[in-house]
């Protein structure tokens, strides 16, 4: 594949290897787990919590579901 690459871009077979690798490894940093993705979300509207919720029962969560049994 590098030396497709180096072919289609008119360089070294190693100069076109390395500038794929660099890309991946650019790619991959930019990459958020689905872990850090949640994190980033919890600690962007946790702190808009005013703190003065509470937990809710069981039937006010059916509720809010939909399921008024």
């Amino acid at each position: 594949m590098a030396g497709e690459l180096a072919d289609k871009t008119k360089t070294a077979k190693m100069s076109a290897d390395m500038h794929k690798r660099e890309e991946m490894l650019e790619t991959e940093d930019t990459k958020l787990t689905l872990k850090n993705r949640i994190k980033e979300i919890v600690e962007r509207f946790g702190c808009r919590s005013t703190g003065n919720g509470r937990d809710l029962t069981k039937d006010e969560i059916d509720r809010l579901w939909g399921h008024d049994d």
